[in-house]
């Protein structure tokens, strides 16, 4: 804190009376150690509950409670959606993808929305001989969710898959997807897509993340349904779909909780897969977490897809899977503070405030030298400092201003387009021998 004393130095006519007594209220406040103990308590229970406490919930009533999804081998028929943008770089590998996915012709076809593209995307998509996609463009661009809003509204077969430019089917994605239609209580189905390591040097890290997430989205599916889905694979009944708002960010957030709001429950499939690539550099997938962020709290500040009482399950499991959450960089600085201020008179305080200097010093380590995320001590602790600092900074952007501008998808190469549809024949393969040892 800045001292009478010093602020004497800086000489006469410096500072105006009001700013002088206000540095002498601030230098004779006194910090009240319960208050900050309390606020340790409080941060430090609500981030053990939700990273901890939650999944261990959720592991024990699994065990007690848990039952099996009914999977029947019904086959519905399905439009594939996908909205794009600038996309000619992975265009023609989305297209060769959809001709291999094992489902019967006259059930499956591609609706694709041109949001705007000046980059040959709709060219290649004319130029491929499949009757069974269809090209739209909306003129002019708009964003993602408008061009959903788009596609919705031409969308008659009983099932739509969502997913985007980039990203590969494995072959037998769609019918494991669709599948779990056969009970009337499934509203939407969310499978699992994996990255292809783009030599960004965070895969280890972000792999370890999507292992702890698959659990829980595991454990919440075999009990009441799982919150939001994987906005790159994912199936609902067309009936049940709910246009996004137009200017929505995260509109594959809010298209299945509103599925959920309905009364149908959200399955987790982890054998329905797909690859894609993984975003080319650190600075981007940071700016991409960014904007997921500001679209979480835009969901929730504009009150879309929140659930209410009549879905007891699916709002617990929002308000402790998401929104507590997406509040971690608050719940962290407060725990940082707090400790900060008790460490001088506390053993117990300095020594946590010296581990939680240590775990962001690794992560800075991280940021700053790519050879050593390789290592799980540096890369963990990296991609979770990473990831709430997007989220703090979109919390910041989303309050100062407001809706961001347009989607903007991350840029893609060829290369990793066709590392994808090997993956993604690779991982349909392995599938298959599993289903065969069942």
């Amino acid at each position: 804190m800045l001292s009478l004393r010093k602020v004497n130095r800086l000489g006469p006519g410096r500072l105006d009376v009001a700013t002088t007594a206000t540095l002498t209220s601030i230098s004779q406040t006194q910090i009240d150690p319960s208050l900050m103990l309390e606020l340790f308590v409080t941060c430090l229970a609500l981030l053990a509950y939700v990273y901890i406490g939650y999944p261990l919930l959720l592991g024990v009533a699994t065990r007690l409670f848990g039952r099996t999804n009914q999977r029947t081998d019904v086959l519905p028929s399905v439009t594939i959606v996908v909205a794009a943008h600038q996309e000619s770089a992975v265009i023609r590998d989305k297209l060769e993808n959809f001709d291999t996915i094992d489902y019967p012709d006259e059930l499956l076809t591609m609706l694709i929305v041109s949001d705007g593209s000046t980059d040959g995307t709709d060219e290649i998509i004319q130029a491929h001989s499949n009757a069974r996609i269809r090209l739209m463009r909306q003129e002019p661009r708009a964003g993602k969710a408008a061009a959903l809003n788009m596609a919705f509204a031409e969308v008659t077969s009983e099932v739509m898959v969502l997913t985007d430019a980039n990203v590969l089917f494995d072959t037998q994605a769609v019918r494991r997807l669709v599948r779990h239609f056969a009970d009337d209580d499934v509203g939407a189905v969310t499978g699992v897509v994996h990255l292809i390591d783009a030599k960004t040097g965070y895969a280890e890290s972000e792999g370890a993340y999507y292992k702890y997430e698959r659990f829980i989205q595991q454990a919440e599916s075999g009990l009441g349904g799982v919150v939001g889905v994987d906005g790159a694979l994912y199936a609902l009944r067309t009936n049940l779909a709910e246009p996004p708002p137009r200017e929505a960010i995260l509109d594959d957030f809010i298209i299945s909780m509103n599925v959920g709001r309905q009364g149908k429950r959200i399955i987790y499939d982890d054998e329905a897969t797909a690859v894609e690539d993984a975003a080319p550099d650190m600075s981007s997938e940071f700016r991409r977490k960014v904007r997921v962020a500001m679209g979480a709290f835009q969901s929730l500040f504009c009150r879309w897809g929140i659930p209410g009482i009549s879905t007891p399950w699916l709002t617990w499991c929002y308000w402790s899977h998401k929104v507590l959450r997406w509040l971690g960089p608050v719940l962290l600085l407060g725990c940082f503070i707090s400790t900060t201020m008790l460490a001088p008179e506390n053993r117990l305080f300095l020594s946590l405030f010296i581990l939680q200097c240590l775990f962001y010093s690794l992560a800075t380590i991280g940021l700053i030298s790519p050879k050593t995320r390789g290592a799980r001590a540096i890369a963990i602790p990296m991609y979770f400092t990473m990831m709430n600092a997007a989220f703090a900074l979109g919390l910041w952007r989303y309050l100062l201003q407001g809706t961001a501008g347009s989607w903007k998808p991350t840029a893609r190469t060829r290369l990793t387009g066709k590392k994808g549809l090997e993956a993604a024949s690779t991982e349909g393969k392995r599938l298959s021998k599993t289903d065969q040892n069942s």
